[in-house]
């Protein structure tokens, strides 16, 4: 039982590398695009959608060889590893807040305490989603409301439809709730807005992209959650890189991202993201996501970068 974020990344070390490698929070894709908006000779740039030059490859290739496990294979188990890692993180946010113990002997807490508390939003959150208290909200309520399922899975028969790949709670003798069901997609949603979650929380970052991704993923479980729809749209698997290779006087540089933006959707259109790119004369690159750059100009040293452009 973690008490601490490095026993959480520890104890649910196995099953968020499995997560991830199969059910990523961000789309994973072969297509290839690079805008390149010019060399600019001057400290001040401002950058028009005329000057944009866009490269774009696409090599895509789907399906399994014949006799190799899928995805949808093992969608079930993939839910009950990620409900898991929610189970270890209800767990830390408890510790944190010095919630007593069930059992004082073994310092553990049941699982219908952990559903309760985290139904009625009495879990701390973790950080960073102590800053996201909506995200946090209806993540509590989803492991609550997938506890009796999990259950089933572990201890008990969950049924599986051939067809849609659904699973289903098989109920105990005396059981009258309705049975709990997690369609294919919600599977599939379950366990990549928990590889969100999980790295947000081991990282100690989450960056926009990463928020609106698990916003849209939380949607498409609101009948599970039960909370309102933050109407957020999906990211896309194809993430343009945005480059710019300013040709500076002095130390200054000057840039209107609002005609940076303007000139990439003018390049390739019908994505969610842009990755921005600054090739600097001495070899050095600047990067960050498109949409954590301020949205007009602006101005900053190249010695001293701001915060939100990282060395790459």
């Amino acid at each position: 039982m973690p008490g601490s974020k490095a026993e959480f990344k520890e104890e649910s070390g196995f099953e968020r590398y499995t997560l991830d490698r199969i059910t990523p929070l961000l789309p994973s894709s072969e297509a290839k695009s690079v805008i390149e908006l010019g060399a600019l000779g001057s400290s001040s740039i401002a950058v028009t959608p005329q000057t944009a030059r866009v490269n774009v490859g696409v090599n895509d290739s789907s399906g399994a060889a014949t006799g190799l496990i899928t995805a949808d294979d093992v969608r079930p188990l993939l839910f009950g590893a990620a409900w898991k890692v929610l189970d270890l993180l209800v767990e830390l946010g408890l510790r944190q807040a010095g919630f007593a113990f069930d059992d004082q002997r073994h310092q553990s807490y049941r699982i219908e305490t952990k559903a309760k508390e985290a139904r009625a939003d009495r879990v701390q959150p973790v950080a960073p989603f102590d800053g996201h208290p909506a995200l946090w909200l209806r993540i509590m309520s989803l492991y609550a409301a997938t506890s009796e399922l999990r259950d089933a899975l572990v201890h008990r028969e969950v049924r599986v439809d051939p067809g849609s790949g659904s699973i289903t709670e098989a109920l105990r003798p005396g059981y009258t709730h309705a049975p709990q069901t997690l369609t294919s997609d919600e599977q599939s949603a379950f366990c990549r807005a928990v590889v969100g979650v999980a790295n947000a929380v081991t990282t100690d970052e989450l960056a926009a992209r990463q928020v609106d991704q698990i916003q849209w993923l939380l949607d498409r479980l609101r009948s599970k959650h039960g909370h309102p729809s933050f109407d957020a749209s999906p990211v896309t698997g194809l993430i343009p890189q945005v480059i710019l290779r300013p040709i500076p006087t002095s130390d200054e540089l000057t840039i209107d991202f609002a005609a940076v933006r303007q000139g990439a959707r003018s390049s390739v259109s019908n994505v969610s993201h842009y990755d921005l790119k600054i090739h600097l004369p001495d070899g050095r690159v600047l990067a960050c996501p498109l949409e954590a750059a301020p949205t007009g100009s602006a101005t900053f040293p190249i010695s001293q970068p701001p915060d939100w452009l990282q060395p790459e």
